[in-house]
């Protein structure tokens, strides 16, 4: 969550740094000529900063999930968040409520997902070596990453992809054209980035 949160603090401009929440939806619910969402990313990337402590504490109310399921949806709401909120009342509280519903729900789904695996694992040491492999696999992948040189920009695409965002989604969040996404993917793949890329 502090990566994700770094990585955001260097989209923020000095001039969105000082903007509050409500403006920020505002600004971020702009209409291009096709009446379509802009979704500039330095609003996204500014409310997530600002409501990062708000979003560690709702958090640990959900302690089954991991770092990056909670990463991954906390942006996806705030993204619908920031696109639906109408202006009456706190931004804060009306993304606070979504996002804490969000997140119990699928605690919920995972607690039962996991008393299920539990349930059907007969050998506790199968299910001990596949979360560690799995946790082994994320470590490399962060290594790997990590022992690049690739641009902020770059890590954010990978780190995007590794959360699940499609390259649509993703074009999209940074108001570029799939073509020149596909275009920088495709660049970064000839960099031994391939099989991270389609893990």
């Amino acid at each position: 969550m502090y990566q994700t949160r770094k990585m955001m603090e260097k989209l923020i401009t000095p001039q969105s740094r000082t903007m509050k929440l409500n403006e920020l939806a505002k600004l971020y619910q702009e209409k291009d000529k096709d009446e379509k969402p802009i979704k500039n990313p330095v609003y996204l990337a500014t409310a997530f900063y600002q409501l990062y402590n708000l979003i560690i504490k709702i958090r640990v109310d959900n302690y089954c999930l991991n770092e990056q399921d909670v990463v991954s949806i906390t942006l996806e709401r705030l993204d619908k968040c920031l696109l639906k909120f109408d202006g009456s009342g706190k931004f804060a509280t009306f993304f606070a409520n979504c996002l804490y519903r969000k997140l119990k729900d699928i605690s919920k789904l995972a607690r039962n997902k996991q008393r299920r695996l539990e349930d059907s694992v007969e050998d506790a040491s199968l299910y001990e070596n596949v979360y560690h492999d799995y946790e082994q696999h994320l470590y490399d992948l962060n290594q790997n990453l990590s022992s690049l040189n690739l641009t902020i920009q770059e890590q954010m695409y990978i780190g995007l992809l590794m959360q699940g965002y499609n390259k649509v989604e993703i074009a999209n969040l940074f108001q570029i054209s799939k073509k020149n996404l596909y275009t920088q993917l495709e660049k970064l793949k000839t960099q031994s980035l391939h099989d991270m890329l389609t893990v």
